[in-house]
């Protein structure tokens, strides 16, 4: 994999706007013949992140989608109206301009079509009228020829978000954290251990030359390939074992984020705007939120109480500071991702150990549960970007 992207460019402040999405589906929304599951926490998720945007970053122009009784009905999360809201979000951005796209419901899988997709799958938003809306639209739209200096930032808090946005890197920013492969979703501390090596095939040497004659000149061998030598006619001798050679080919260039772009020759020449997006679980994951006493317990709940510097495990001994002009939290990137993830992995093992207790009771009692149990699932936060982050750097909105 070539690394298009090294620099990035961030200049003053401009502009702020902001686009909140969080959709509900009480109303029964059907997709490919199922009825969705209510998500009832999803608008709680946007109305805290609208107050936390406006009250510590000085977002004012924020348009926030929900589909509560009470919307009008330009602003309910509808395919053609969220298309027209991210077009909105989009436009008229310039230099030193700031956007953020926040997102709460469902969302769900396709078959790619572009080979431009890892594990050959697609990530789509699901619109209240029940239509998918896939990342490479949302990429087209929200990503695609923004003006240097300018900043997008996406928070995804829905299933199979990772790659919600198709933006180049994700293993090479990660942190670490110490639970490896727990669960049927097989989460993750460090996908970059991948390793390529040279392929080799093995062929006679008789084959280097292109249509040769052997023995009594009687016949040509086949044209020169990996596979002509063994599946020719010609008998083998002891001797012809000896001719055989390894050759080499060169091993594919990465197309994917392996873990290891910053380690490999970058092209300093490129510049483009500063694209993140923060996703609670990888592509192939189911994420959760918990309700305790009425609160929402979720990852926008966990990030929010991480920036308003609140979420410090005892086992990471790095203050945050704040700025004394905004009363902001300065964090960087890693020391956000860290607590991001033990945040949410804590309050899943909440929910395991809540589970395990009704399950113990149904057992005592022999009766059966209305629904199967989440026992042992995770999710898998992801940090996405066009480059290779610094993840030392302060992280802002």
């Amino acid at each position: 994999m070539t690394v298009d992207y090294i620099e990035t460019t961030r200049e003053p402040s401009t502009t702020k706007k902001a686009l909140l999405v969080g959709i509900s589906y009480t109303d029964g929304t059907q997709v490919d013949g199922y009825v969705l599951d209510p998500i009832p926490t999803s608008t709680q998720n946007v109305e805290m992140f609208k107050n936390f945007i406006q009250e510590r970053w000085g977002y004012t122009d924020i348009t926030v989608m929900t589909d509560e009784a009470e919307v009008e009905e330009r602003l309910r999360p509808t395919k053609a109206n969220l298309e027209r809201e991210l077009k909105a979000l989009r436009r008229g951005v310039n230099t030193g301009d700031r956007r953020v796209f926040y997102y709460a419901g469902h969302s769900d899988q396709l078959p790619c079509q572009t080979g431009s997709e890892e594990d050959d799958l697609d990530e789509t938003l699901i619109s209240v009228d029940g239509f998918k809306i896939r990342d490479n639209m949302l990429h087209n739209i929200l990503v695609k020829n923004l003006p240097i200096g300018s900043t997008l930032t996406a928070i995804v808090d829905s299933c199979h978000s990772g790659t919600m946005l198709d933006l180049g890197h994700y293993r090479c920013n990660s942190v670490y954290y110490p639970w490896v492969n727990k669960g049927k979703r097989n989460s993750k501390s460090r996908c970059n251990t991948v390793v390529r090596r040279d392929g080799m095939v093995t062929r006679p040497k008789a084959l280097d030359q292109p249509r040769s004659r052997m023995g009594s000149g009687e016949g040509d061998l086949p044209s020169p390939s990996i596979f002509g030598f063994m599946h020719s006619e010609i008998p083998l001798s002891d001797g012809d074992l000896n001719t055989y050679t390894e050759q080499r080919c060169m091993s594919p260039e990465r197309q994917f984020c392996d873990g290891w772009c910053r380690d490999r020759k970058q092209r300093k020449e490129s510049q483009h705007a500063e694209v993140i997006s923060i996703s609670s679980s990888n592509d192939h994951q189911i994420s959760w939120d918990v309700t305790r006493n009425g609160d929402v317990v979720s990852m926008t709940s966990s990030l929010i109480e991480i920036l308003n510097g609140s979420v410090s495990p005892p086992w990471i001994d790095i203050p945050v500071e704040r700025t004394s002009s905004e009363q902001r939290p300065q964090i960087t990137y890693a020391q956000l991702m860290t607590r991001l993830n033990h945040k949410v992995h804590s309050y899943t093992m909440d929910m395991h150990r809540y589970y395990r207790e009704k399950r113990r009771v149904h057992r005592a009692e022999g009766t059966k549960p209305e629904d199967e149990y989440e026992m042992d699932n995770f999710q898998d936060l992801q940090l996405g970007s066009l480059s290779p982050l610094d993840m030392g750097r302060i992280f802002e909105l």
